[in-house]
């Protein structure tokens, strides 16, 4: 299934074999400033993954798992993939020689730059905002969603004196939750209704915040609420639910690369474009 990449949802940022400096620091930063971003810690499984999501970005840190040559050689060889054509790819790099930068930029087409960390975390992490900024890669979009329709722990509890109402939730951002209430429970949920100490269940977390319906959609069954968060929201409630968040479009990646065998190329020399031919790809 290839995972459609739209305009208006902005571009997916991937980071390829990032160190831990810049998962701590560098990608937790983009989760907070609400990009949707994803991590591949092995270049076999780069090429598959990309290929599931057209339109994204993707950084390439170079100064581990293969030598510069061996990155160089692999990156050449997805910009000449017909079937990555539309990834924009970027190089990170704190160890890189002269030359070889030099090789990088005018032999490679880099549309997402070619970041030295020769500089603070702080200042590479602009750098890279700016990058993303100029690729439009939040697009119309404010605040990333996670859909929670598959997972069964992710839960919605509004008490309402001896009145408990348990909910599924559908899916969540920081500012707002879709869930599932039964459709005989639709008037006590009319829109503008506020209520207060509502309890959102997410993995092994709960956390608690007030709410105020903006909208119900009936179904044949159940009706769809959804619902925003009365702000200020604490900032260890937004840390919450963007872990999760981040976590659960993780998890789709990782099904990606379950799917699929593993890169087997020699990166060593230069490799051939691939030949065309009809692709094929899902998630089994």
């Amino acid at each position: 299934m290839n995972h459609t990449n739209n305009y208006a949802f902005g571009r997916k940022v991937f980071f390829l074999c990032p160190t831990f400096a810049m998962k701590s620091a560098l990608i937790t930063r983009l989760i907070d400033n609400e990009y949707e971003t994803y991590i591949i810690d092995d270049y076999r499984a780069a090429k598959t993954v990309l290929r599931e999501y057209p339109r994204s970005i993707c950084f390439v840190n170079i100064d581990d798992v293969l030598p510069h040559e061996h990155w160089f050689h692999f990156v050449a060889s997805c910009e000449a993939d017909s079937s990555l054509a539309s990834i924009l790819f970027g190089v990170i790099s704190a160890h890189i020689h002269k030359e070889e930068h030099s090789r990088f930029t005018d032999t490679l087409d880099l549309r997402a730059g070619f970041i030295t960390m020769t500089e603070s975390m702080d200042e590479v992490t602009e750098k890279i905002i700016n990058t993303l900024a100029v690729n439009s890669a939040k697009g119309r979009r404010q605040y990333v969603r996670s859909s929670c329709a598959d997972d069964k722990s992710a839960l919605l509890l509004i008490r309402n004196g001896t009145k408990a109402y348990k909910m599924d939730l559908l899916d969540i951002s920081v500012v707002g939750t879709a869930c599932l209430a039964r459709l005989s429970e639709k008037d006590y949920f009319a829109p503008n209704t506020v209520f207060r100490n509502i309890t959102i269940t997410l993995g092994t977390k709960n956390i608690t915040l007030d709410a105020v319906v903006y909208a119900t959609i009936p179904a044949e069954r159940f009706c769809k609420l959804v619902l925003l968060f009365i702000q200020p929201v604490a900032p260890e409630t937004k840390q919450i639910i963007r872990g999760y968040i981040a976590a659960k479009l993780q998890s789709t990646v990782a099904a990606v690369i379950r799917a699929h065998e593993p890169d087997s190329t020699d990166y060593s020399h230069a490799v051939e474009a691939p030949h065309e031919k009809s692709h094929q790809t899902g998630v089994g």
